[in-house]
């Protein structure tokens, strides 16, 4: 059923189809109330649902539900109601909506399939291992991200475990109702049962949602509340049915706890409303409004964890998202090229290159007069967010949820491309071979990034935690912390230890990972502060290469270390090998900590042991 199309009346009256394409003809059976539209939706659902039903009875319903004028219209008198559906009919209603089923069901299927086997020989990320590290610390907020992912993790721990398939199934269940979603929204909108499952397939073969989205993180849970949010918003305008904005609102504050990115959605559905003549009505009516004030109400615990922390987490994202503003012209433009290449491989370049071909499309029907509505609002779902970390950088993955929507108005505006065309190459090619051939050409791209990925370092990382336990267990637990100058190491630790110490924390900091610079404080949990284990023991764990470009050798740490213990031992050495590169790690057995001083974390010194002035970035992660 393709509620989106339905001609609009001279009056430009809207009537229940907010978002189909404006037409200048004559009104229509459609250009009636809203309770005629509800009615005649209601028929149009039970003739397409496939039940068998008699012909007296889906004449009687016809006359219940359809107004009088839809009933005539178009009947010749005394002859047999075309209006009343064959049997034909509906057996190939029912037909088309069992394949639209099995095609959705195949996709997500093979998704979940392959996703669950992958997760049972996988080793935990390193983002995996520091969200199970906070659960040991449940609050409001957190540095890098608000709760929702703690408090989803902590109960994951309860109820399945720490394995890392149990760690995962919660993203895999949220991804999958993501992928649920794309179709459902496509369908909504386009009424395309193919289109709609091509764009659910091209989603679902993108090495970002195979791998990143897999993952027990936060972008899981946000793409959904994403899609979930946006649908519903189609649902209020589309249906005219106030109440939808009510649960769009709880949605997107769910969608506020899992990462402040988030807030882009809000912000483009807004500019939609303004920008769209049909529907910018709803600007002039409360329930957007409380909707909105639903959102901001279940943000306020964490609001207050921030004021309480001097809303660190949110200043320091506005003094690092201007940082490109330190490139003089060329270099922006490099620093802009780099971004997109690195969107490309997570996206795939045929992913990219159809997300860029639905926010293209949409911007020109959202700047084109009596423009598609239904373009419109998938562009301002989806531009924002692309534009904003196109133009300010960041991660590969900080605008998927844009590029999935993208993706979706792609799906929508290949058939109407393709039939106006006179380009011949073209010609003969149809929306599916673009999108089956684009999910091939993403799939391969998947395939290599799990190859990259493969196990996650699992080996390295047991070898490391099982020397700090075997250094552990010749020092007093209960006295004794687990310390490092890396965010993560501790955390990767905590994952793969037999032993449990008294705390982590971070300390001697003389490096900093490019996109984790809020490592350099220890205020914030799981981590102790260091003025409350003087007098205590550390095992100090440290990998020779730092993210930041510098092999720093045991000599250069045991003459930090020194002067802060009574006694430091001889490092052991691990030697690990990850993507063909070795890694060495150092492990210190330090006893009687000092305290910390203004020295501690002091980088002077340094210069010598410099490799590269780049960055070392997981090339999965960037």
């Amino acid at each position: 059923m393709k509620l989106f199309s339905r001609p609009r009346d001279t009056a430009g009256e809207t009537s229940g189809g907010l978002l189909a394409q404006p037409s200048s003809g004559p009104a229509g059976p459609y250009g009636k109330r809203a309770g005629e539209i509800v009615r005649e939706c209601a028929f149009e659902l039970v003739q397409q649902s496939g039940l068998s039903i008699n012909r007296s009875v889906r004449r009687r319903l016809r006359k219940r539900l359809l107004p009088r004028s839809a009933r005539t219209a178009g009947k010749p008198s005394g002859g047999e109601d075309p209006g009343v559906p064959s049997s034909a009919d509906w057996l190939a209603a029912s037909s088309s909506d069992t394949r639209n089923l099995i095609y959705l069901a195949a996709i997500v299927l093979a998704f979940v399939v392959v996703t669950a086997i992958r997760d049972w020989w996988t080793g935990v990320h390193l983002d995996e291992a520091n969200w199970l590290m906070q659960t040991e610390h449940l609050q409001a907020g957190y540095f890098f991200h608000p709760p929702f992912l703690v408090y989803e993790l902590f109960a994951i721990k309860k109820l399945l475990g720490t394995s890392p398939f149990a760690l995962r199934s919660g993203s895999l269940a949220f991804t999958t109702v993501s992928l649920i979603l794309v179709h459902a929204i496509s369908m909504k909108i386009f009424g395309d049962p193919v289109g709609a499952a091509m764009a659910t397939l091209v989603v679902a073969a993108l090495p970002i949602t195979n791998y990143w989205l897999t993952l027990g993180q936060q972008d899981p849970p946000m793409m959904t509340f994403w899609l979930m949010t946006m649908y519903l918003v189609l649902e209020a305008i589309s249906k005219e049915r106030p109440g939808y904005w009510y649960l769009a609102g709880i949605t997107a504050g769910f969608m506020r706890l899992c990462n402040l990115r988030s807030s882009v959605l809000p912000v483009g559905i807004f500019a939609y409303l303004l920008t769209s003549a049909r529907d910018r009505h709803w600007l002039a009516r409360k329930e957007p409004y409380q909707g909105f004030a639903i959102t901001v109400a279940m943000f306020i615990p964490t609001l207050i964890w921030y004021a309480r922390h001097r809303f660190e987490p949110i200043l320091y994202q506005l003094r690092n998202r201007p940082g490109f503003m330190q490139y003089d012209l060329p270099g922006y433009l490099r620093f802009v090229l780099v971004h997109v290449i690195k969107e490309k491989i997570v996206l795939s370049p045929a992913g990219y290159a159809l997300s860029a071909l639905g926010i293209t499309y949409g911007g020109y029907q959202s700047l084109k007069r009596n423009g598609d509505e239904r373009f419109r609002f998938l562009f301002w779902t989806s531009a924002p967010m692309v534009a904003f970390f196109t133009v300010t950088g960041g991660s590969a993955y900080w605008a998927v949820p844009g590029h999935m929507v993208s993706l979706i108005a792609a799906m929508g505006a290949l058939p109407e491309i393709l039939s106006r065309t006179r380009w011949k190459r073209l010609e003969g090619l149809s929306p599916k071979s673009i999108a089956s051939l684009s999910a091939l050409l993403a799939l391969l791209f998947t395939a290599g990034t799990l190859a990259i990925v493969g196990d996650g370092g699992k080996a390295d990382s047991m070898k490391l935690a099982g020397e700090v336990d075997r250094v552990l267990g010749d020092m007093p637990v209960e006295e004794t912390y687990v310390a490092s100058s890396d965010y993560f190491l501790p955390s990767i630790v905590y994952y793969y230890q037999k032993q449990r110490p008294a705390g982590y924390t971070l300390a001697f900091q003389v490096f900093e990972h490019k996109a984790l610079a809020a490592g350099k404080t220890s205020k914030y949990s799981p981590w102790t502060p260091l003025e409350s284990i003087a007098g205590k023991n550390m095992v100090f764990v440290v990998e020779q290469k730092t993210p930041d470009g510098f092999e720093l050798p045991e000599s250069y740490w045991s003459e930090k270390l020194e002067p802060y213990f009574e006694s430091l031992g001889e490092p052991n050495v691990v030697v690990g090998r990850e993507r063909g590169k070795s890694r060495v790690f150092y492990v210190f057995a330090c006893s009687g900590f000092k305290g910390p001083d203004e020295l501690i974390d002091d980088k002077s010194g340094l210069a010598r042991y410099r490799t590269t002035d780049k960055y070392e970035v997981d090339p999965v992660q960037f």
